[in-house]
């Protein structure tokens, strides 16, 4: 809450107006230090106090959401409680990116893939359909015209070349 202070003292100040009597309030603005002069009550707090170490989730003396670590240290045979909290919008801001951007490249490489899928899957289409057409549209013409002097293509080492060796 100290760096709240030294980035903002005039908003700190403001906030701490409705929890920290004006007396407390002066000192802390004439110090600029809330060391010493701010209660923190709350279960960071209570834990560095009970002599435990620890990460919590938690609302702090504005109510926004942050993450406390605390810990109980020993100074010249008093106990501290030493609190360092960061708000979570500010933790996970980076998160979020990097959230955005994995959601981000997975749809690229999704569109690129299937455009690929697409390609490819015309490809081979088109070299297995493309001699069962040329098969189909001779035994069409063969029965239309009934003549069978018409001679059915048999290049290429697939079935159909085969079979229209045995026909011809």
């Amino acid at each position: 809450q100290w760096l709240v202070l030294v980035e903002d003292k005039a908003g700190y100040l403001q906030a701490m107006r409705h929890s920290v009597d004006s007396q407390t309030l002066a000192k802390i603005d004439a110090s600029s230090s809330a060391i010493g002069l701010q209660k923190v009550n709350n279960a960071s707090g209570k834990g560095a106090i009970a002599g435990n170490s620890g990460i919590t989730y938690l609302n702090d003396y504005r109510n926004e959401p942050v993450i406390s670590a605390y810990t109980a240290i020993e100074v010249l045979g008093l106990k501290w409680g030493l609190l360092s909290e960061i708000d979570q919008q500010e933790a996970f801001a980076h998160l979020k990116q990097l959230t955005n951007s994995i959601i981000t490249t997975t749809i690229i490489i999704a569109i690129v893939l299937i455009i690929i899928m697409g390609v490819i899957g015309a490809y081979f289409t088109r070299i297995v359909v493309k001699p069962i057409e040329n098969f189909s549209d001779k035994v069409s013409q063969i029965t239309s015209q009934q003549d069978l002097t018409i001679r059915i293509p048999t290049q290429g080492n697939n079935e159909f070349s085969v079979l229209g060796k045995e026909l011809n």
